[in-house]
């Protein structure tokens, strides 16, 4: 009896435990152009939000796999986070060479010390292309212990994507060139357009990074309830209604905004 009792004990203790337990997670905000974003990291998990409350995102580094789930719709779409160039028409004709040939001279100019962001050091970076200055970039190394996992993992999942042999604007060309010397100089921190017809535009800025921050596990565990689908589907989807979207426009004479309403969600 007096070792059942201690059985129940010690269940009861585990239990309540389970239900209380909470990780030191690294908790990253960031401002993009007014809008709020938090990524909230805890060893091989990442959590995704942005200021759409209908929609968040679940990573799962060591599993290679993310999901985006959408609470309106009650929906999941999974995804590799290594991932596949999407399919292009069979009759495709070959991409032309850009005007600028084989290369945009893509160069990584330091230019001193920049301001403290989020509490952080940095070192102001430029980046150019074709001998014009594309952006300013604010990268800080002492950040980059805390988010490097989650990076790699988003840079995969945009370059296992990315279509070989698409013409792109010269910046991005030179964005992809130079992203093996921007990863040496830490975490960029804030990203500044030059030149545009408003004058520079602040794309993103990290606006506060907390360490050892307890969260709940449940904010890692995906809704048990929802439909999921695969990201082929939610590819071909998009395709149907960008086709019925241009076949509207066309029967109205081509008026209209060139994008449908609410995106492509």
């Amino acid at each position: 009896m007096k070792i059942q009792q201690n059985l129940s004990r010690w269940i009861i203790i585990g239990l309540a435990g389970m239900c209380s337990a909470s990780w030191a997670a690294t908790v990253v905000k960031r401002d993009l152009q007014g809008n709020a974003e938090k990524i909230i990291m805890e060893g091989q998990q990442v959590r995704i939000e942005t200021h759409n409350s209908n929609y968040y995102t679940l990573m799962y580094l060591d599993k290679g796999k993310m999901y985006m789930v959408d609470t309106k719709d009650k929906r999941i779409i999974e995804m590799d986070i290594v991932g596949k160039p999407p399919k292009l028409p069979p009759n495709r004709h070959p991409m032309p060479k850009p005007p600028w040939g084989d290369s945009v001279n893509a160069e990584l100019v330091e230019k001193g010390n920049g301001p403290n962001i989020a509490g952080y050091p940095t070192k102001r970076y430029q980046i150019k292309a074709l001998g014009k200055a594309c952006s300013d970039n604010y990268f800080s190394k002492e950040v980059a212990s805390h988010i490097d996992g989650f990076l790699e993992a988003s840079d995969k999942m945009i370059n296992s994507r990315k279509i070989k042999g698409m013409s792109v604007h010269p910046c991005q060309q030179a964005y992809d060139d130079l992203k093996a010397k921007m990863r040496k100089q830490g975490v960029s921190m804030k990203l500044v357009l030059k030149g545009g017809k408003q004058g520079d535009l602040v794309m993103y800025e990290m606006t506060d990074i907390q360490t050892n921050v307890k969260v709940s596990p449940a904010l890692f565990r995906l809704p048990m309830d929802y439909k999921t689908i695969s990201e082929q589907k939610m590819i071909e989807e998009r395709q149907v209604k960008m086709k019925a979207f241009m076949e509207e426009k066309a029967k109205q004479g081509g008026a209209g905004s060139q994008f449908p309403p609410g995106g492509w969600r």
